[in-house]
């Protein structure tokens, strides 16, 4: 068909049907979302200022940069992302839309991550027709793992991470099928603002390039204007272009979309200095920290010559391995489909060439099988396009053409039923719960926004947000060396050497902001500060009330969560280990449920355990019986934890502790049970020399450290 003008009725009418079609999907991926908040929008217990909270943790970082532009100021070395694209966006909107901050934390992921259906309509339209274009968006925008991380609440970068890349694509597929400048000057600031996003884009595009030069050396070696073109993505690998660099994108787009004719000879000289322009802008060094993170997955990270720490890589859910069958389902929604996809990515690939430049993101989705599940989505929205072109070209072969539309449609709907099966079932709750909100709020009454909290890093974020205070870790700043004096503090034996480990880690921390160093190595650093060459003659040194101190500069509070009893062990390993080699110790037990039923004569807690009352043994599954040393209940009246304890036997290894407050069970080893969170939060006991407690309920504590 000979292309129309723009203003011919034939025209406008296609161009109202894509119209209609991308609105139609639009709608259907942001009604998928809705599932979510009327599910969870029923309960109290989950809203705050009337708005539903949002569900991820890291979701809370972008939010505390977003609430601090609104203010117009911030704490001096407080982390908050103030320059952050997504922080800059929301605050933008708050002043532009009559929403509240808490109704866009909630709201920008539904909208924006429905919105990927708009470029994948087009991209499918543009590579192969319009059923493949409509196959694609419907199932890219609700896609297992697509839908994970845009539905709504899942306020974190993740609801453009795509939607900005497809655009580059579909613009540069224009450009290389019509070399016009608009096409490429939108292919380009769309490149441009994806990795602005999040500068991690740039190391896809680095596999952009290298497979755009194989597909010009293999179909469009004669063609330089291509040639130059794709040349240019090189400059996308930048991790942070600068306005110079944009505007030499641009300008040198612009020249090769208006040149008529360009010299063959010079294309290569043209990639060459580009490519070194950007080895020296230093594009491959975020790359290569990746690979090692990810792929080696170093169990032990070495952060001085004499000392080792856990590796948090280990403990990270997101960035756990995948077995085949998961991966599958988290891209295409069955392992079915999956396959399918993956013939017609192939298929699609051979009959249109172009397509090979989406392969990065696509084996970076395939590498969520070792690198973690976060990586997945990266192949959502190609395997979705790859899957309609393959039912369509199947279909295709159907001499009735009567029968192809009904077919595609069933197809459609056999490929989206998984998915949305998954949405519907999708029960994942807010971060916070109301009351734990109306605890951090009265604790932003009581400290000063200089003070510290010792907090494990899963609370970073929320407690900056909620409360305006600072924390030593959090959801981006948690390597093992920073991770070990916040897990020791926590949960030392010795409250003294747990109170000393907090002062100096707060105030080293502080020292480094001011000094210039890496506060990464705070642990070193108090080392040598000490004059000590061994870690564990430090350690046992913080367990002397002699210790010289630095001096008191502001603060410092421990913040203890129930919820944090669920991830105890993982706690423990960041600091239950040699620092000389790097050993974790021997592993200790600790077993916490509220999903426990009590009977006759026994208590049933679950996974194979079981408590027999009329003996105080703890039983196994496995048959095994070990005996309980004491059996203690505990109940919180007035801020007080008042506890009774049935002793059982003098010898035996196990605490078993029922909580009545809060309706849970946990079984505890000595190492565990003597530890300062188990003092503080479960039995109150605690040294009066050393902490005072300043706001107490059955959801948490907060503590205030007198050293």
């Amino acid at each position: 068909m000979k292309p129309q003008p723009l203003s011919s009725p034939l025209h406008r009418s296609q161009a109202s049907l894509d119209i209609g079609l991308a609105l139609l999907l639009f709608l259907f991926a942001l009604g998928a979302r809705l599932a979510w908040v009327v599910d969870f929008g029923a309960y109290e217990e989950f809203l705050h200022k009337g708005i539903l909270m949002i569900n991820t943790n890291d979701g809370y970082y972008y939010a505390e940069g977003a609430r601090d532009l609104i203010a117009g100021f911030h704490q001096e070395n407080d982390l908050s992302p103030l320059h952050a694209p997504l922080s800059l966006l929301t605050a933008w909107l708050y002043h532009l839309t009559p929403f509240s901050l808490e109704a866009l934390l909630l709201g920008m992921p539904l909208f924006f991550g429905a919105s990927i259906v708009f470029p994948l309509y087009l991209l499918g339209k543009e590579l192969a027709s319009r059923n493949v274009g409509f196959f694609g968006a419907s199932l890219g925008g609700v896609a297992v793992s697509y839908y994970n991380r845009t539905m709504a609440g899942y306020y974190d970068t993740d609801m453009l991470v795509l939607v900005l890349p497809l655009w580059m694509f579909y613009f540069l597929f224009k450009f290389l099928k019509e070399p016009r400048a608009l096409f490429w000057i939108l292919s380009v600031l769309f490149g441009i603002a994806s990795v602005l996003w999040h500068n991690g884009l740039a190391n896809l595009y680095v596999g952009v390039f290298l497979i755009g030069i194989l597909y010009l050396l293999f179909f469009e070696e004669s063609n330089p204007k291509r040639w130059h073109a794709l040349s240019l993505i090189l400059l996308l690998c930048l991790p942070n272009p600068s306005f110079l660099q944009i505007g030499v994108v641009i300008l040198l787009g612009f020249w090769i979309a208006q040149t008529p004719s360009l010299n063959p000879s010079l294309a290569p000289w043209f990639t060459l200095a580009l490519l070194v322009w950007v080895l020296l802008g230093g594009a491959l060094s975020p790359l290569w920290y990746q690979l090692e993170v990810y792929l080696f997955r170093p169990s032990v990270e070495a952060s001085a010559p004499s000392l080792h720490f856990y590796s948090v890589v280990q403990t990270i859910r997101e960035a756990s391995t995948l077995s085949f069958e998961k991966l599958a389902i988290r891209i295409s929604g069955h392992p079915l489909s999956f396959g399918l996809a993956l013939l017609g990515y192939l298929f699609l690939a051979f009959k249109r060439p172009l397509f090979w430049l989406t392969l990065p993101f696509v084996a970076l989705g395939f590498l969520g099988m070792k690198s973690g599940l976060r990586f997945t989505l990266f192949a959502v929205p190609f395997m979705a396009l790859s899957l309609g072109f393959l039912i369509e070209s199947i279909l295709a072969q159907i001499p009735q053409k009567l029968w192809r539309f009904p077919l595609f449609a069933l197809a459609t709907l056999l490929a989206l039923w998984p998915n949305l099966d998954h949405i519907l079932d999708y029960r994942i709750p807010p971060v916070f719960k109301a009351k734990e909100v109306h605890l951090l709020e009265a604790f932003k009454e009581i400290a000063n926004r200089e003070d510290y909290v010792i907090a494990w890093w899963d609370y970073g974020y929320g407690l900056r947000y909620y409360s305006d205070v600072k924390t030593l870790i959090d959801g981006a700043k948690h390597a093992g060396n920073i991770n070990y004096p916040v897990s020791y503090a926590l949960l030392s034996q010795d409250a003294l050497a747990s109170a000393n480990m907090a002062r100096l880690s707060v105030e080293f921390t502080e020292r480094s902001f001011k000094e210039g160093w890496n506060g990464d190595e705070v642990v070193a650093k108090m080392m040598e500060h000490y004059g000590f060459s061994d870690p564990n003659a430090f350690l046992e040194a913080l367990s002397q009330d002699t210790l010289p101190l630095p001096p008191k500069s502001r603060e410092i509070y421990y913040y203890l969560p129930l919820k944090m009893m669920e991830i105890l062990p993982t706690v423990d390993l960041f600091s239950h280990l040699d620092l000389s080699t790097g050993r974790s110790k021997e592993s200790g037990f600790f077993f916490y449920t509220q999903n426990f039923i009590d009977q006759k004569d026994f208590i049933d807690l679950g996974r194979g355990l079981r408590i027999d009352k009329t003996e105080g043994i703890l039983e196994f599954q496995s048959g095994e019986r070990v005996a309980l040393r004491e059996f203690i209940i505990t109940q919180e009246e007035e801020g007080e934890v008042h506890s009774k304890s049935l002793k059982l036997d003098s010898t035996a290894p196990l605490y078993a502790v029922y909580m009545k407050n809060q309706r849970a069970i946990f079984l505890a080893d000595e190492h565990y049970f003597r530890s300062l969170f188990i003092q503080l939060f479960a039995l109150g006991n605690y040294d009066s020399t050393l902490f005072e407690p300043i706001l107490s309920s059955p959801w948490a504590k907060i503590y205030k450290l007198k050293r």
